[in-house]
């Protein structure tokens, strides 16, 4: 379910009385097969009227072919709409942050979704549900908000900041539905955070790129050891694709972006190489220990 369709199922059920759970039953079946724009939910307000024209564009950037400058024009001058109606809706922004042709305006968008997001989701909300956030529907523009300015932070080589939002995000969605520990480790290895690394590897133990990231810190750390090699042997058994990226033995393909993989097959080698490749290669003799495992 995306959503647009909860945030809509979520404010029609707030609107109405359910005496019993079959009541609440009956409603949320005969949801089943229903569209986004088939769902009434009576007089909205501007606010929801916002939301939707953004909810909409989002859609479109996701499922869409939209080649067509014009088409991405159009969409941004609906964004531009939907702030006339409501400039209080993180959602909206996001929208106009993933929208606009204009950087200096997008960073601005993004700043303002997530000081929205800070202040709606804060206090007690955040009691009530710390840890479960991403179970809340309306919570999920806000965390992907807090996603991408953790990724701008990283790319501009501010980790501290970074980290400082990679960890709220997991302190606020235990699950982690958004894959932040990825990048969390790759942080702390950049910034030789060990005990926080090894925490995370222990609070998410099944991840395919723990030991071979945990091999790599420990070279980092101690050179060539026994206890880097049983990780690295143990990382390479979860997935024998990665090793030749990492001995520039294939390069990566142009233009990659990650999309859906295995863990264990090539798809899992080239997400794993497009978030941690770079560490492999500014690790100083790490090659001549890697082509021993060739």
């Amino acid at each position: 379910m995306n959503d647009a369709l909860n945030i809509k199922i979520n404010r029609l059920i707030a609107r109405k009385k359910y005496q019993t759970e079959e009541e609440l039953k009956a409603l949320l079946d005969s949801f089943i097969g229903q569209s986004v724009d088939d769902i009434e939910v009576g007089p909205i307000t501007n606010e929801e009227k916002a939301e939707y024209i953004a909810l909409g564009i989002m859609n479109k950037l996701e499922n869409e072919n939209l080649e067509s400058m014009d088409n991405l024009n159009r969409m941004y001058l609906d964004g531009l709409d939907a702030l006339k109606l409501c400039d209080t809706s993180e959602i909206v922004f996001e929208a106009l942050f993933r929208i606009s042709p204009y950087e200096t305006a997008r960073s601005r968008y993004l700043q303002k979704a997530i000081a929205i997001g800070d202040k709606k989701y804060g206090g007690e909300y955040e009691k009530q549900y710390k840890g479960v956030f991403y179970q809340r529907s309306e919570t999920r523009p806000y965390l992907r908000c807090m996603m991408q300015m953790m990724h701008r932070l990283r790319e501009e080589k501010k980790y501290a900041e970074a980290i400082a939002f990679g960890e709220k995000i997991i302190q606020r969605n235990k699950a982690d539905n958004l894959g932040m520990r990825s990048y969390l480790q790759w942080l702390y290895i950049k910034t030789d955070e060990y005990d926080k690394f090894a925490d995370l590897i222990e609070t998410f133990p099944d991840e395919y790129e723990n030991h071979l990231n945990h091999a790599l810190f420990i070279f980092q750390i101690e050179g060539e050891c026994e206890e880097a090699k049983q990780e690295l042997e143990k990382g390479l058994e979860m997935n024998k694709f990665i090793l030749p990226y990492l001995c520039y033995k294939k390069k990566m393909p142009k233009n990659y972006y990650p999309a859906a993989f295995s863990p264990k097959d090539e798809s899992g080698a080239l997400n794993y190489c497009f978030i941690y490749l770079d560490l492999w290669r500014e690790t100083f003799g790490v090659q001549g220990w890697l082509k021993k495992f060739l």
